[in-house]
């Protein structure tokens, strides 16, 4: 009975959203959802499924995590929504994102940090699942002590707060290999709404994780559930469907964190057991069986996400800054005895720390990987220029 009932109602809020399909491609999302909620039938009927959901989640003990989860978006997002809509007037131009009015945000992408208080408000911020009053809290205190899992996060420098994230986490495969795996992608609804700006902080999120890959060349693949809800429910389209069986994955890498089995390693578990056990506390609908999954393909993502000025890679942040010191420094005219010693080059391109900490270990100039990244670079640059002679080598850094 409860079943049927939740997937009349699931049904009942694809109905009333489908109708924008058409209208989303090339437009100002955000208007769009303000046009349909000013629309008084189309409030009520919205109004009916969020008390119908609640009503559920209050009455009903044992539903499926997964309508659990979709439940509390709906529910998160129609509050948003209905605030934002009673503080603004749809018939307004330029209400958000005009061509004359539109508004500028800095946001920085980084692994979050397990020991930051504020990480068990990540939820919160982006209004999900996991937020301190949902059901699914609890997995997100699994998912902070545990290694395996992993945050990648816009955060808008003006609010200090979580505008856009990936839920990660490393997966073992059948075939022994290590896989990453995102298990949701989440976006507060305040930046959601305008395609633009929910694209580039999706492309954000994806350039990071992406680098993350590249600098982990044991990661097998990264992948990425076929989206059925939430707002970039069409935005993962440009990545190919991988056949069924593709990857199989046997668990979470390390499986459940549990303090019995942490003091008793000699204390196994059975593979399904343990595998059901992480599905259940982390609340990673993503280790079901079936699950679709989408491959991350570079040049997809390339197509998809074309190159802009205000999105760079690590690579490209540091080029750029060693093709500014170059500049400064004259470097092409310099004599052999001027050249730059590695230590200047490094604390030059460390004037980049905002942009570039996030890939590092503190202190950055301490760290290894940091220092053969400029020196790369600065060879690089040399080369690229033809100022490479016998008499004036490249900066060379040797560990």
């Amino acid at each position: 009975m409860i079943t049927t009932r939740i997937k009349a109602l699931q049904k009942h809020y694809a109905t009333i959203i489908k109708p924008l399909d058409k209208q989303l491609v090339g437009q100002d999302t955000r208007n769009l959802y303000l046009q349909m909620l000013h629309k008084p039938h189309i409030i009520t009927a919205i109004k009916k499924i969020v008390d119908n959901l609640r009503y559920i989640q209050k009455n009903v003990g044992d539903i499926p995590s997964s309508f659990a989860e979709f439940s509390e978006h709906i529910i998160d997002d129609h509050q948003q929504i209905t605030s934002i809509s009673k503080n603004q007037d749809p018939n307004r131009k330029q209400v958000f994102f005009g061509n004359k009015k539109s508004k500028s945000y800095h946001f920085r992408v980084h692994q979050y940090g397990k020991s930051k208080l504020d990480t068990y408000l990540l939820g919160d911020q982006v209004g999900c699942c996991l937020a301190t009053t949902n059901s699914q809290f609890d997995s997100m205190i699994f998912r902070q002590v545990d290694d395996a899992c992993l945050f990648h996060v816009a955060t808008d420098m003006k609010t200090g707060k979580a505008a856009a994230l990936i839920w990660l986490y490393l997966a073992e495969t059948h075939e022994g290999k290590i896989s990453l795996i995102a298990n949701f992608f989440e976006v507060n609804t305040h930046y959601a709404l305008s395609d633009n700006l929910r694209l580039a902080l999706l492309k954000g999120l994806l350039s990071f994780t992406q680098q993350y890959c590249q600098d982990n060349p044991n990661i097998d693949g990264f992948y990425m559930p076929d989206l059925v809800y939430g707002h970039n429910i069409r935005d993962l389209d440009c990545f190919d469907i991988i056949p069924e069986n593709a990857i199989q994955l046997d668990d979470k890498a390390g499986g459940p964190f549990s303090l019995r089995l942490a003091n008793n390693k000699h204390d196994t578990e059975s593979y399904e057991t343990d595998r059901y056990k992480t599905i259940d506390k982390y609340h990673f609908p993503s280790l079901k069986k079936p699950t679709t999954f989408r491959r991350f393909d570079s040049s997809a993502f390339a197509n998809k996400f074309p190159k802009t000025e205000g999105i760079k890679t690590k690579h490209e942040t540091i080029q750029e800054t060693i093709a500014e010191y170059c500049k400064q420094k004259d470097v092409i005219t310099q004599t052999e005895s001027d050249k730059p010693t590695p230590t200047e080059l490094f604390e030059f391109v460390a004037k980049k720390y905002f942009e570039l900490s996030p890939y590092y270990k503190e202190p950055m100039l301490s760290d290894e990987s940091f220092k053969k990244d400029v020196a790369h670079a600065y060879q690089e640059h040399v080369h690229s220029n033809e100022i490479s002679t016998p008499k004036t080598l490249p900066l060379i850094y040797n560990k």
